[in-house]
């Protein structure tokens, strides 16, 4: 269901709203849920009942191949690893647990195609009948043959993060690493995936498409190919004005989807390169949250202006007027029913506490300590999710009852994420840059 396409709810004898069936579903509400609503002049918000489970974000290893200057290992001293089979097994019982299984995507802090078993997992995770299986990559390890390997255990969607169109200003930011490989590795992926496109038309399908009945090449197109595949980009000052680019030549390529984020800044020299000051300075850029292109709150100015409007004009006539960009105060992975578990089998309630870690907050050091809610080696998946004091806590976030610290800035307690004015019992969010829709990710 694109979220472009109109939805029409009927009302019933009784006054009572009644959903189209596949939003009713997608949004997990069953009989006996319960949903807030949000209250607004004229209308009312309806949200996601906090005990649906859509989406796992698993980290299959915390380690990778490069040293990004954006990577969050420069600011912790956590171990590396990789998911050990033992974890994922128990990770796949906890998916099987839920009707219908969510979507998993495989990301985290490392580099997925690292693994050596990812294909296998993909395949794995395919199996159970998730509706979504994604991965998000650097690029550099996405060979022909790991492109095979991913088209044939039914991936459904590759994320490749690039940041940037030059080879220099791409290894500026990705230190030690090649563009013009990553490019050649999406050409690769591209072909196979149209090889793989064309040998599962049927004889006539395939006459079609290649003229063999005059006149109806014209009139017919291919389905749209799969795995979908979307790029990631980091904004910063060094690389804003490479936007406009990265999108016309991935373009070309078959991505057909962009995330771009703000820098989260993990160190000082990190946080010379925001593109946001003060939150009550950010201009929020109008662009339509939808398939195509999602832009982060950003300081509209002298810096960003051009790149960012050229971005937005990459796409033919452009994209909506309507500013239906990402809401403030609200916590993305909560509002898509999302929680994740890291290689060590560790049930966090989202990325950012996943691992331990120093971020630089209004100029001084911040610390995040991780928290779960238990290990896969001691409970299953759903026993983790309907944990009471998890949903609490997910209660708690989309109510978002937190200090505002990215507006108010005046007390020392932000630098920690344990206690804030309002809370004395971590975690808490109100410093979270994802909340504020500063940083996003798939």
């Amino acid at each position: 269901m694109n979220l472009l396409d109109p939805l029409i709810a009927t009302v019933g004898a009784d006054g009572r709203l009644m959903l189209p069936p596949e939003v009713a579903e997608r949004l997990g509400l069953r009989p006996g849920a319960w949903v807030a609503l949000d209250q607004e002049p004229d209308s009312i918000r309806l949200r996601r009942p906090v005990e649906h489970l859509a989406k796992v974000y698993v980290e299959p290893t915390s380690r990778c191949n490069l040293n990004c200057r954006t990577c969050i290992r420069h600011a912790w001293e956590g171990p590396l690893g990789d998911m050990s089979e033992e974890t994922f097994g128990h990770l796949l019982e906890g998916l099987a647990a839920f009707d219908p299984p969510p979507t998993v995507f495989f990301g985290g802090f490392g580099e997925p195609l690292a693994h050596p078993q990812i294909v296998d997992m993909v395949a794995r995770a395919k199996s159970l009948g998730a509706s979504q299986v994604e991965l998000i990559t650097n690029g550099c390890l996405l060979s022909e043959q790991m492109s095979r390997g991913l088209l044939e255990a039914g991936l459904d969607m590759l994320w490749v993060s690039i940041d940037g169109v030059k080879p220099e200003s791409y290894s500026d930011v990705r230190l030690g690493a090649l563009l013009p490989e990553v490019l050649e590795n999406l050409a690769d992926f591209k072909a196979v995936r149209r090889e793989r496109q064309l040998a599962q038309l049927s004889p006539e399908e395939r006459r079609r498409f290649e003229g063999g009945i005059p006149g109806l090449r014209d009139s017919w197109r291919l389905p749209e190919p799969t795995p979908g595949l979307g790029v990631v980009f980091v904004a910063m000052r060094r690389n804003i004005q490479d936007l406009p680019g990265v999108i016309a030549e991935t373009y070309r390529f078959g991505v057909r989807q962009f995330v771009v984020s703000n820098v989260l800044p993990y160190t000082t020299q990190l946080a010379e390169e925001m593109l946001y000051q003060d939150r009550l300075d950010i201009s929020p850029f109008p662009t339509l949250w939808n398939a195509r292109l999602r832009l982060p709150q950003m300081d509209i100015d002298e810096t960003t202006r051009l790149a960012l409007y050229a971005a937005v004009h990459s796409f033919e006539g452009g994209l909506a007027d309507d500013d239906v960009s990402n809401i403030t105060r609200r916590c993305p992975f909560v509002e898509a029913g999302s929680t994740s578990v890291n290689w060590r089998g560790d049930v966090a309630p989202c990325l950012s506490l996943m691992h331990s870690h120093d971020e630089i907050f209004d100029g001084r050091r911040r610390r995040v300590e991780t928290y779960s809610y238990g290990n896969l080696a001691e409970v299953s998946l759903d026993q983790a999710w309907l944990d009471p004091e998890y949903v609490a806590f997910r209660r708690r976030v989309q109510a978002f009852e937190f200090g505002p610290c990215l507006a108010c800035k005046r007390c020392s307690l932000p630098d920690s994420n344990m206690e804030d004015c309002l809370q004395e019992d971590g975690p808490v969010c109100g410093a979270c840059l994802w909340s504020q829709g500063v940083i996003q990710c798939p």
